[in-house]
């Protein structure tokens, strides 16, 4: 009886165990998934980042361009008003 008992103990440990390795393996399948959901997603961030740059320097060359038409302005006013 107390064999039995044992027997069945180690039974259910080892089922336990099965049970263990069986989650571990799900989670590194799980793990491998993900990374490669952010391998093919990687390019698509690099080109929003690209996108993005290219916005900002864009609108850097607009805010310069707009300065100096401004400054031109301003020195031509000022050219004006100081020959007469």
């Amino acid at each position: 009886m107390l064999l039995l008992l044992l027997l069945l103990l180690l039974l259910l440990l080892l089922l336990l165990l099965l049970l263990f390795l069986l989650l571990l393996l799900l989670l590194l399948l799980l793990l491998l998934l993900l990374l490669l959901l952010l391998l093919l997603l990687l390019p698509l961030l690099l080109l929003l980042l690209l996108l993005l740059l290219l916005l900002l320097l864009l609108l850097l060359l607009l805010l310069l361009y707009y300065y100096y038409y401004y400054y031109y302005y301003y020195y031509l006013l000022l050219l004006v008003l100081t020959t007469n």
